[in-house]
C-alpha cells in the first residue's frame, strides 16, 4: 500500500490481438525503490510496484464495455501481470 505522502501515477495500457480486439486497462501505480538493510548480513528489502486497477474495458469494432466488476480475481491477476508500466 502506498504511503500517505506518495503520489500514484495513473496510466492506461492496451492489450491488443491481431483481430482488432482490445483490452484497455486503466490503473494507478507506485514504484518503490529497493533498500539494503543490515540484520545478520546485508539484505535487499522492498522494491516493487503497488498497482490498483481502476478500469478494464473490452473494445471490439470501436465499441467498448466495462468488465472490471465481472472479472474473477484470477482473471484480474492475469491481466495485471501483463501491465508493462510504460512511462
Amino acid at each position: 500500500m502506498p504511503t500517505l505522502t506518495s503520489s500514484l501515477t495513473t496510466q492506461t495500457e492496451c492489450i491488443c490481438d491481431d483481430n482488432g480486439i482490445e483490452i484497455n486497462i486503466t490503473y494507478e501505480f507506485e514504484k518503490s525503490d529497493s533498500q539494503i538493510e543490515e540484520g545478520h548480513g546485508l539484505h535487499d528489502v522492498g522494491g516493487g510496484v503497488y498497482t490498483q486497477v481502476k478500469s478494464v474495458e473490452l473494445v471490439i469494432a470501436g465499441k467498448g464495455i466495462e468488465l472490471l466488476h465481472q472479472l474473477t480475481p484470477k482473471q484480474l491477476k492475469n491481466l495485471t501481470n501483463k501491465i508493462t508500466y510504460n512511462e
